[in-house]
């Protein structure tokens, strides 16, 4: 049933986003942005912002339930009854809203839009427009009593469909009338209008068919005299029943108790709290707060405390006896148990951590605990041994600055923070237990279980690993080192010149992060440089490396490589059209150029084989293919430049450069990543252009003499 219900207002709530989308596009076209948009969308907030107050505010809230009960308890014609009281109270008061509302209505719209009032024209529009939709609040208002008449009694389909009414009323009215009414806005406003009244007669319409029509009690007919003065008859409405008991068993908190009958206990305007005399539910263990009527049927427990006390078993009994306004009879009494938690541990610290030899210990829990009584429950182990513990003071608190935090953000009277009476072990690893039975500060019950936690004391300072690069197996000239401590340094008091390097290493940087040391420098091609680290190297607990350590890199002979400019096209300039490229430990280099039209410059953005082996041969003519030795010592970078101006017959031109670099003990594969293409453009003038959404400037030098060229 429920998936059907679902479907049902899931399917008309989808046809009326349809439609709305379907309006907004229309009113885009006809209204748009400017005077008539701004003024209509400002008159229509406001019986909108009046409509959530009186339809779907508080309201409403309250009477769905309450008008479901009345149908279910007593039957459909109390229910109907109920209903028009309530119709009664709502049309009365907006129609007095509604009136005053039109009256002051250029006062209100100086509230609304102040800023309009500086334009006379935009301000009497929206006024006018304001007084057009006004009247839309008194009849969706009411729409929404008869949506929650037919929802109490579980008919969802014609509440769900009725906003498609006022999107079709939109349409027609932006479609049919926007060019005959004074502005398209007046349109749109006895549109919604419109839509308000009919979906009002569609609901009534609906209602009326269900037999659930509320009728409108003014005055009260005379054979009818309103349920509040009326004398039940003993045990007209059969024995009182307690329909819902609320919470039961075990539940993680407890706001509130509440108890449903089946029958009102009270008349609509009796006071909302009953006297003690007159309740007749109890609360045991008695709990300060206040009991209160939610409706007529519905007995409500607060507690003054915002909840009930955690770890406490409660009793409720409502008394046998207790008799309805109707005159049911409750024969039995009704008593049920529910229980809150123990105390749960919800944060702790040091968890999984390394600290110090004496550090704080800190515990949060969900309820008020009492530290002195939890820390008797506290079992500290550390190599084996328990180990006494006693209640941080202040200044350790303050001193910690990730206990002060955790104390900062914990609920008063909701934490313990401890610590180790004698200082723990080096290199232990501590076991912190709150055992079975901690006990809580706002009930009787304690824990069942046992809860722990772990962390690590500090091992001294030492060195635990060092590497050459990322991954520490390919040691190459120029790669960054690391030295990895087993604890994490202190940045602050880092001294750079507890590092020392032999042989001096060119360019050195040295810096600290977390439990490393990084060192960067131009280290020299098959060299083997000795890192000590000294004594006096600190880490963020105040221990000190308590010796010198020193570590080896080797470094290898340097990565062939090749590597051209980045710039694609390239430019160099007429007359001297020499291409550079840069090489290490590169024996020779094939050089290819194809000539090309500048138009096939796109086509060779979108070659895939710009970074392969593959000739560019497709894009134009061959005119260099050579291969030139590299004459570079080993290890050394090496500059070398290619002369193209034979490629182009001296002339400007465009070309696409092909180079495939050789080098010893090296496979095909490196020569294929390691190939480099580049379009190269050769020109004697320099463009630089300037553009925005009018112009377009462009200005021409020489690139040999950066003179101004004129007549391009």
């Amino acid at each position: 049933m429920l998936v059907r219900f679902a479907a049902t207002v899931g399917a008309w709530t989808l046809a009326s986003r349809v439609f709305g989308f379907l309006r907004d596009v229309l009113i885009a076209r006809y209204v748009g942005a400017g005077l008539v948009g701004d003024a209509f969308f400002v008159a229509f907030k406001l019986p909108n912002l009046f409509r959530r107050l009186f339809a779907e505010g508080a309201f409403n809230l309250a009477f769905v339930p309450l008008f479901a009960g009345r149908a279910k308890a007593d039957g459909e014609a109390v229910a109907r009854r109920f209903a028009g009281e309530a119709l009664a109270v709502l049309l009365w008061s907006l129609i007095a809203v509604v009136a005053a509302a039109e009256l002051a209505m250029p006062w209100i719209m100086r509230l609304v839009a102040p800023g309009f009032a500086d334009e006379p024209e935009k301000f009497a529009l929206t006024v006018a427009l304001a007084r057009l939709v006004f009247p839309y609040l008194l009849f969706i208002s009411l729409v929404a009593l008869l949506s929650g008449v037919l929802n109490g009694v579980e008919r969802f389909a014609a509440a769900a469909a009725a906003p498609i009414l006022l999107n079709l009323c939109l349409i027609g009215a932006v479609l049919g009338f926007h060019d005959s009414l004074a502005t398209p806005g007046h349109a749109l406003a006895a549109g919604v209008a419109a839509g308000g009244v009919l979906q009002f007669v569609w609901l009534a319409w609906n209602c009326r068919r269900a037999g659930l029509l509320p009728p409108l009690p003014f005055p009260p007919p005379a054979d009818d005299p309103p349920p509040a003065t009326a004398a039940p008859a003993p045990g007209a409405g059969g024995p009182l029943e307690v329909l819902r008991a609320y919470p039961r068993d075990d539940v993680s908190l407890a706001p509130h108790v509440g108890v449903t009958f089946n029958q009102p206990l009270v008349a609509l305007g009796s006071p909302r709290e009953p006297a003690p005399a007159d309740n007749p539910v109890t609360l045991a263990p008695a709990v300060p707060g206040r009991w209160r009527w939610v409706g007529t049927d519905t007995l409500l427990f607060e507690a003054a405390a915002g909840r009930l006390p955690m770890a406490t078993e409660f009793r409720v009994r409502v008394a046998a006896g207790t008799t309805s306004a109707a005159g049911g009879v409750l024969p039995e009494a009704v008593e049920w148990t529910f229980r809150t938690p123990a105390p749960t541990v919800r944060t702790v610290h040091p968890d999984d951590g390394v600290t110090g030899s004496q550090p704080v210990l800190f515990a949060a829990f969900d309820q008020r605990i009492d530290p002195a009584a939890v820390l008797e429950r506290v079992r500290v182990t550390a190599g084996r041994q328990r180990r006494p513990v006693r209640l941080a003071a202040a200044a350790e608190i303050e001193a910690d600055a990730a206990v002060r935090l955790l104390v900062d953000e914990a609920p008063a009277g909701r934490w313990l923070a401890f610590v180790p009476v004698e200082p723990l072990p080096a290199a232990a690893a501590v076991t912190v237990t709150f055992a079975a039975g901690t006990p809580s500060a706002e009930g009787p019950r304690a824990t069942e279980r046992r809860r722990s936690f772990r962390f690590h004391t500090l091992m001294p300072l030492q060195l635990r690993d060092h590497r050459c690069g990322w991954r520490g197996d390919d040691c190459r000239p120029g790669t960054p080192w690391t030295l990895t401590f087993n604890n994490r340094l202190d940045d602050e008091r880092f001294d750079p010149g507890l590092i020392a390097i032999r042989p001096e290493l060119d360019d050195a940087d040295v810096s600290v992060s977390g439990d490393e040391v990084r060192i960067h420098g131009a280290s020299r091609a098959r060299t083997t440089y000795t890192v000590t680290a000294g004594a006096g190297l600190t880490d963020a607990f105040g221990q000190r490396l308590r010796r010198d350590v020193s570590v080896r890199f080797e470094v290898k002979s340097a990565e062939p490589y090749l590597t051209i400019p980045r710039a694609d096209p390239a430019t160099l300039v007429a007359g001297q059209p020499v291409f550079p490229l840069r090489t290490v430990n590169v024996d020779r280099v094939r050089v290819r150029a194809v000539r090309v039209a500048p138009e096939r410059y796109g086509d060779y953005l979108r070659w895939d084989g710009r970074r392969t082996s593959a000739a560019p041969d497709r894009f134009g003519e061959p005119v260099l293919d050579r291969t030139i030795r590299i004459r570079g010592a080993e290890d050394a970078v090496t500059d070398t430049g290619i002369d193209l101006a034979d490629a182009l017959d001296g002339a400007a031109g465009h070309l696409i450069l092909h180079l495939q670099p050789y080098a010893a003990d090296r496979d095909w594969a490196w020569e294929y990543k390691q190939a480099e293409t580049r379009w190269v453009q050769v020109t004697g003038l320099g463009l630089t252009a300037f553009a925005d959404a009018d112009e377009l400037l462009v200005w021409v030098t020489g690139l040999a003499d950066s003179a101004p060229r004129g007549g391009v």
